[in-house]
């Protein structure tokens, strides 16, 4: 039974059921974009790998190699292998048999891949009689994929016995040959732009090498062990691998073969567990499994590689792929860094009745990991403050690394000797974009030197007001916890809905409280529009003061409520009039005023003498004004 089944210029599913096995193909129409003409640049296609849908052992390398290889006989630019696996791993494809939108598009931009030849073995049998059925497409890249070329193959060894069975086919390989022949002629007439064609009448028979005598039994082919795949991956902690090894045809004695870790870059006991030891096939068998329990250390690293090859085979050979590269790709999120503290003081000492600073030692600002990484984490600082170096202090030179395996290391801060009275000093240590990490909650630490009384909170003395948009101003009040001898720096941060100087204009930031006061003010200077739009917010957020410590109350919000009233909506003129020939006719909509608001109006018509389909066409529907938009 030979059943092939090519799709041009046509749409739909075909499902054929034909000697054990099912057919199921899409097709769709075909496009310009596909022919290849020498004026045309080559077309750059994807090969996907060859989907096994057979529930038996099939050779998916050797089917995937001949079509790249018949593409390149046809002119294609074929999209190297090892590009694509590159690929399929960064974005984790691991399903072949089609082709998702996003992926398409990925391809088309990243690779320039114009189309993807996606193949599917849907029946592979090498005993007697050997069958096989393959289903092929050759779909777009792009936001819109779609299928340009589809078809399907079903063979089976005693097809067309002849007389004297000399047309029996016995050898799958050559079985296998035939089929991917058919698929690659109905390919090239579909690049070539053909329409497809059936050819007729009796062909001749193949050379007599091609076939082989019943009485040689499975025994005596010559027979090949290796893994299916070279490579392979799959993410850290889901679960072990499973590397297939199979053998190129049915034997019939047992066949072994060792198999041994001899590379990579994984650890075994902590990546993975896999022990040296051999396979064997039973009689009939032609795949065996290699399970490898895949392992999470919790640590963010990078992915990691175990080599293992197949050796020492007994009743077969080694085939293509004695040796399998399997990627563990590492999940663990990168550790958060965070210093342990977000404040210290260092106290100075008195000596006789007049204060004289001394070493008060040291001060330690831990740095801290939320997780071990299997990478140094670098952590770069920037140092300021009011303290001064080396006068007032000598700090650990930065960037500070915290090594592999570790959770903290610590920046020391050394206070010297500075023999004058004087108020006390800030070394203020902020973090800089850590590698190998993110930043984690306390990203400043301040070392206060000297004084002893502690700095005052800084907080907004409201957390919320509100302020009419016609009404002028709005006052944000700011307010030390206590008086402070030093001139108190806070730096503001302005957010919300509200735009400047559309809607408001600030007092610009930072804002001073002079030593020895208590409080000051942020001024809002609100701005009528006249638009009619929604309630617009100021948020002033505080950042880390100098000189003073966060309070309470770090956010304060200024709603502007808008004045302006609704824009009145009318027709601009309440009649008009036109020939009946004239065509189409245009009522102008308008509002008394631009608003800020997206404005929508019903419109329907309401009565009149004409008749609705045959003196006019109109359907009710909405009319929508963009915000500014006066005239529709």
């Amino acid at each position: 039974m030979t059943l092939s089944i090519s799709c041009l210029n046509r749409k739909g599913l075909f499902v054929v059921a034909a000697a054990g096995f099912l057919i199921l193909t899409a097709c769709a129409g075909t496009s310009s974009a596909a022919s290849i003409t020498p004026s045309e640049k080559p077309l750059h296609v994807a090969v996907f790998p060859v989907n096994n849908l057979s529930n038996a052992y099939a050779p998916l390398v050797e089917i995937r190699r001949s079509l790249i290889q018949r593409l390149k006989a046809q002119g294609a630019d074929v999209l190297d292998a090892a590009a694509l696996e590159q690929f399929m791993a960064k974005y984790r494809v691991r399903y072949t048999g089609g082709l998702d939108t996003d992926i398409s598009v990925l391809l088309s931009k990243e690779l320039g891949v114009d189309d993807v030849l996606i193949t599917s073995v849907e029946a592979y049998t090498e005993t007697e009689p050997p069958r096989v059925a393959l289903i092929s497409r050759l779909v777009s890249t792009g936001p819109r994929p779609s299928v340009l070329w589809a078809d399907s193959i079903g063979m089976a060894g005693n097809d067309h016995p002849g007389i004297f069975g000399i047309g029996l086919i016995h050898d799958p390989k050559v079985l296998l040959n035939k089929a991917m022949g058919q698929l690659d002629d109905s390919l090239a007439r579909s690049l070539a732009g053909e329409k497809a064609r059936i050819a007729g009448g009796r062909g001749k028979f193949a050379p007599k090498a091609l076939y082989r005598s019943s009485v040689v039994g499975a025994d005596l082919r010559l027979n090949a062990v290796g893994f299916v795949e070279s490579s392979s991956s799959g993410n850290e902690g889901e679960g072990p691998a499973r590397l297939a090894v199979a053998l190129t045809d049915v034997s019939g004695a047992p066949v072994t073969v060792e198999y041994a870790v001899t590379g990579g870059t994984a650890v075994r006991g902590v990546n993975y567990m896999l022990k040296n030891g051999s396979l064997t096939f039973k009689p009939g068998e032609t795949v065996k499994t290699i399970e490898i329990d895949i392992k999470d250390d919790g640590v963010n690293e990078d992915d990691k590689t175990i080599e293992v090859s197949l050796q020492n085979p007994s009743g077969a050979v080694l085939g293509g792929s004695a040796v399998h590269t399997y990627t563990i790709i590492d999940t663990d999120p990168e550790p958060v860094v965070t210093f342990t503290s977000a404040s210290q003081q260092v106290k100075r000492s008195a000596e006789g009745g007049k204060r004289k600073e001394k070493n008060a030692g040291t001060a330690t600002v831990g740095v801290e990991l939320s997780a071990v990484s299997g990478w140094d984490v670098i952590v770069p600082f920037m140092v300021g403050g009011t303290a001064k170096t080396p006068g007032d202090y000598t700090i650990t030179p930065g960037p500070l690394v915290i090594k592999a395996g570790e959770r903290s290391a610590a920046i020391t801060v050394q206070v010297a000797e500075s023999g004058a009275n004087d108020d006390g000093k800030t070394v203020v240590v902020s973090m800089g974009v850590p590698t190998h990490a993110v930043q984690g909650k306390t990203t400043a630490s301040t070392v206060t030197i000297g004084d002893t009384n502690p700095e005052p909170a800084v907080s907004f003395t409201t957390a919320s007001q509100k302020v009419k948009e016609n009404a002028g101003t709005a006052t944000i009040g700011v307010e030390l916890s206590a008086v402070s001898g030093r001139d108190v720096t806070v730096p503001l941060m302005v957010g919300g809905t509200a735009r400047t100087p559309g809607n408001y204009t600030i007092t610009p930031g930072p804002l001073v409280i002079k030593a020895g006061e208590r409080s000051a003010a942020i001024t809002v200077h609100v701005v009528d529009n006249g638009l009619n739009e929604d309630d617009k917010t100021v948020v002033v957020s505080m950042g880390v003061p100098t000189n003073g410590v966060q309070g309470k109350t770090t956010t304060s919000t200024v709603t502007i409520v808008d004045t302006d009233p609704e824009p009145a909506v009318s027709f601009a003129s309440a009649s008009s009039s036109g020939k009946e020939t004239s065509g189409l006719v245009r009522l102008e909509v308008v509002l008394s005023a631009p608003s800020g608001r997206v404005v929508t109006v019903e419109y329907g018509v309401k009565g009149g003498t004409a008749i609705q389909g045959k003196d006019y066409a109109l359907q009710a529907g909405p009319l929508t004004f963009a915000p500014g938009e006066t005239a529709k």
